[in-house]
């Protein structure tokens, strides 16, 4: 086929040009990339848009889970989750080199904050939580929400969730590593050391993520792990009882418990500007019991979401919110049962991929 990549980024104004049968070309890309994670380009064929190629190094008979789970994750179609392009492998020396090609997105949320205003902040937040109830729907944790991994296209207001490379589907009762998730968005449950967690680690930090929004840095930037909690405890008191149950912490000890030179304050103390329907909203999101945080369907349907639905409701550039969200409102297309996916494909030297429920355009294909 004639896969011509244009342009690649090797390094800030340093472009290669090639095609998919220029070996001299592709040596200088696959060369850079053992130096560099990840590279922007443009694709001319079969289409033409801006992407970005990610590459990883697997060991032998390891196969990529983030090249895996997104492969899978295309035959549902979700919404508001980064979507896989293409893969491509490529032998390098006595290595071989994984590429998953995805769409370019101009800005990640990082280079936003403290810029937006109230109605792009709600914008994104349902965006953010309609991409993470598709994920809860089907038992996948991502595990590293926070704004660098959440992608934007400004001017036309979409949002992806981005970087699978630590997405895991949970298994009910069974241990995951609890040293996941960057500190500053990280759950309770994970502070306090919990192994057995589900995907609701993920509305944590999508509570979290929109607090940064409205208070236009980290909303609780601990140092460390009991730094990270006296945060916690002074917004929302200790953790009762039940909620350490709820959490899965087994033995509650005298550390775990709040400080009693720890003065107790409010969310609106974190967050002074912000409406009371927002604390309340956020307050409902940061819940320490896992089973009590809004989510899903209650948490998009919620009445501070109401206005962007409004024909007439409008973001700094005149474009319609109604407009944005009425191509990611809804369900995914089709439920798939990732857990047999990857478990199928962890091993084998030439993953059997599926095929996408429906093809949008030319580009939704596998290049194995």
């Amino acid at each position: 086929m004639d896969w011509i990549l244009r342009k690649i980024g090797l390094r800030k104004n340093n472009w290669v040009e090639g095609t998919e049968t220029d070996r001299s070309h592709l040596d200088e890309i696959f060369d850079f990339m053992r130096m560099e994670s990840s590279l922007i380009g443009t694709m001319t064929q079969p289409e033409e848009r801006e992407i970005v190629m990610k590459k990883s190094f697997p060991p032998p008979d390891v196969r990529n889970p983030e090249m895996i789970l997104l492969s899978a994750m295309r035959l549902s179609n979700p919404r508001n989750i980064m979507p896989l392009l293409y893969t491509y492998k490529r032998k390098h020396e006595a290595q071989i080199c994984e590429v998953i090609i995805l769409p370019y997105m101009p800005q990640s949320l990082d280079q936003l904050i403290g810029k937006l205003d109230m109605i792009d902040i709600k914008l994104y937040t349902w965006q953010l939580f309609n991409g993470l109830s598709f994920l809860q729907n089907n038992d996948i944790a991502h595990r590293d929400i926070k704004p660098v991994n959440i992608l934007i296209d400004h001017d036309k207001g979409e949002l992806l969730i981005g970087d699978f490379g630590n997405a895991k589907v949970i298994d009910e009762g069974k241990a995951s590593s609890p040293y996941q998730i960057t500190r500053f968005y990280r759950s309770p449950e994970l502070l306090y050391g919990v192994s057995e967690y589900t995907w609701m680690v993920d509305v944590w930090s999508g509570g979290c993520v929109m607090g940064e929004m409205m208070k236009g840095r980290i909303l609780f930037p601990g140092a460390d792990t009991n730094h990270q909690l006296s945060l916690i405890h002074e917004s929302f008191g200790p953790p009762s009882y039940a909620d350490f149950i709820d959490m899965g912490v087994i033995q509650v000890t005298n550390d775990m418990k709040m400080d009693k030179s720890t003065k107790k304050r409010s969310l609106k103390k974190h967050m002074p500007s912000s409406p009371k329907e927002i604390i309340k909203f956020l307050s409902q999101v940061l819940q320490y019991s896992p089973l009590q945080r809004l989510h899903g369907e209650d948490a998009l349907s919620h009445s501070i979401f109401e206005e962007l639905f409004e024909n007439d409701r409008v973001r700094f550039n005149g474009q319609l919110t109604s407009s944005v969200l009425h191509r990611q409102k809804g369900a995914a297309s089709r439920y798939y049962n990732y857990k047999k996916v990857i478990a199928n494909n962890r091993g084998k030297e030439s993953p059997s991929i599926p095929t996408p429920a429906r093809t949008p355009d030319k580009s939704s294909f596998s290049l194995i």
